[in-house]
């Protein structure tokens, strides 16, 4: 949007190593677990069904939520609301009246044809190493 590219260290640190080494560190807090204890005493089960239940409100509202805002999009087809609902609105932008207008004039300048004619695996290469 601002005309400048990232260079490639940084590229390959947010779309890889990153999520990468997050992903590591899950799956080694998963399979290191145990049961939390202060001073050797163990927590009652309610304690972890509470907190789970907390976990739940915050997260389960994420798929509900998403699945709402598309299901109210105009398209006919799921793959036509999903497409509307990750798209920005007209009104979507700065509210500064001049940078809305450079905004939406770079908008236009993309040539959106040739990246839908891309596989989702050469669009996210070209965004990494592009």
């Amino acid at each position: 949007m601002l005309g400048l590219k990232t260079g490639l260290y940084w590229r390959v640190c947010w779309a890889i190593i990153t999520p990468g080494l997050m992903f590591l560190v899950l799956i080694y807090s998963l399979i290191n677990y145990q049961p939390l204890d202060y001073k050797g005493v163990k927590y009652p089960d309610a304690v972890y069904n509470f907190a789970w239940l907390i976990w739940a409100v915050g997260v389960g509202q994420l798929p509900f939520w998403a699945l709402y805002t598309i299901s109210q999009q105009s398209g006919k087809t799921f793959k036509q609301k999903l497409h509307l609902a990750l798209t920005p609105t007209d009104n979507w932008g700065p509210l500064e009246a001049k940078l809305l207008d450079e905004y939406n004039l770079q908008r236009k300048s993309f040539d959106y044809n040739d990246s839908l004619t891309l596989s989702w695996r050469s669009r996210i290469y070209d965004n990494i190493f592009g």
